[in-house]
């Protein structure tokens, strides 16, 4: 059993994808990740941070810089993860993402059809994880999410007729059909199959005809007068980065949604979308497994049938069993006679460090500032008892379970297993 049991800083694993960021001021993965591996770094992009123990980009430990995240988990899973676990890899993965380009058009699987795509293609979709997620702007920032409403898809057919041809006659006639029944979201199998088949058929008939339409799009839309709605801002946007590809078409797609620094969104699997630009920070099943389809992507249909299916003892945190024993009792002890005599031996104690002379330890100061909060509580004691880790913006650290800590100032952004058990 290992003797490592304890709150340990991490490095997370950048990724330079060349939708990233370049290095500036106000880059925030490369603000954390230097603030973590504690250097200067020199990256072409800036794209992604990874904190986890997913195998494309482990968090690796701050003091034992090869020893991955997932190692350390391993040499005591029940300690870290509790005692009911079978994995050492942790259930969540949280990234970091400063955004210039436009991602690719993609949806993460749920877990049945994460399964079959991992059975089918293990090379390509490397667990057989679903992977769901949610996303809070850390600047502003702007999504793609999900197909607009049936009869928005039915009208961007006329006001798009370069769209409309590449649909078909009987894609177009299906949506407008669906569109006089129904209205807003509506996704009864009827509005589903409406839209699964517009969008299949304009998939089908863009290897031969769709260049061509994309550029005839493109040059009616320059023409127009300014200013240019969204839409046509955002197709003309990504056609300078990904000139005449079939993601040029996705703002008639889906919905376009804008974020404030602070809002959210929750992505569910099987759920087509893009980012298009700014930073964020996104919390997801430990999964990497996407589906691609556009926007600089090369689409087969393979993927196309994919999206559409998916809609030694140490020194300091020493916890070898005869070290915990003895732990445990002194602090056992502390709380079994706190009750009787603790409220006067916590006065005594902060009596005598208000007299000591200034500067004071990072210690008293701790134990000064908790009582002034909780007068005489036994919590008052803790920096006595507990480590204490400050961190800089963008460094974060793993707390196992079952380990005793307590957050005492800041502000943080939190990525832990679905349970509020204190």
């Amino acid at each position: 059993m290992s003797t490592k049991r304890s709150v340990v800083k991490i490095t997370g694993a950048m990724q330079a994808y060349k939708w990233g960021m370049d290095a500036a001021p106000g880059v925030l993965v490369k603000e954390y990740y230097e603030a973590q591996k504690g250097e200067k770094t020199e990256e072409d992009k800036y794209a992604e941070v990874w904190l986890g123990t997913h195998p494309n980009g482990p968090a690796t430990l701050q003091q034992h810089g090869s020893q991955t995240l997932k190692e350390y988990i391993s040499e005591d899973p029940s300690f870290h993860l509790g005692p009911s676990t079978s994995t050492s890899d942790l259930p969540f993965l949280l990234k970091v993402l400063s955004i210039s380009n436009v991602l690719s058009i993609q949806s993460h699987p749920d877990a049945a059809l994460a399964a079959k795509l991992h059975a089918q293609d293990p090379a390509v979709y490397k667990t057989p994880c679903h992977k769901p997620e949610m996303a809070v702007a850390l600047t502003d920032f702007r999504a793609m999410l999900g197909f607009l409403p049936v009869s928005t898809l039915a009208a961007n057919m006329s006001s798009y007729p370069e769209l409309g041809r590449l649909v078909g006659p009987s894609g177009v006639s299906a949506l407008h059909s669906a569109s006089t029944s129904t209205a807003g979201m509506d996704f009864s199998s009827s509005v589903q199959s409406a839209v699964r088949a517009a969008f299949s058929n304009f998939m089908s008939s863009y290897p031969a005809s769709g260049p061509s339409a994309c550029e005839e799009m493109v040059a009616r839309i320059s023409s127009k007068p300014s200013p240019l709605s969204l839409t046509d801002s955002l197709i003309l946007d990504f056609n300078s980065q990904y000139p005449n590809d079939c993601g040029v078409f996705s703002p008639l797609f889906l919905n376009v949604v804008d974020l404030k620094p602070g809002q959210s969104i929750f992505v569910p699997s099987n759920t087509p979308h893009a980012y298009v630009s700014g930073q964020i920070v996104e919390c997801m099943a430990r999964s990497d497994n996407v589906i691609r389809c556009g926007l600089g992507q090369l689409v087969g249909p393979a993927s196309v049938s994919a999206l559409l299916s998916a809609s030694t003892s140490t020194a300091g945190m020493d916890f070898s069993s005869s070290v915990q024993s003895a732990v445990r009792a002194a602090f056992s002890s502390f709380m079994s006679s706190y009750p009787a005599c603790g409220s006067s031996a916590c006065e005594e104690m902060v009596a005598r460090i208000s007299s000591k002379p200034l500067p004071l330890s990072p210690t008293d100061s701790l134990i000064l500032n908790f009582n002034s909060q909780y007068p005489n509580d036994c919590g008052v004691f803790s920096p006595l008892f507990l480590n204490v880790v400050e961190l800089k913006p963008g460094q974060s650290i793993f707390v196992p379970s079952n380990t005793p800590h307590a957050y005492v100032s800041g502000q943080i952004v939190e990525c832990m297993a679905r349970s509020d058990n204190v």
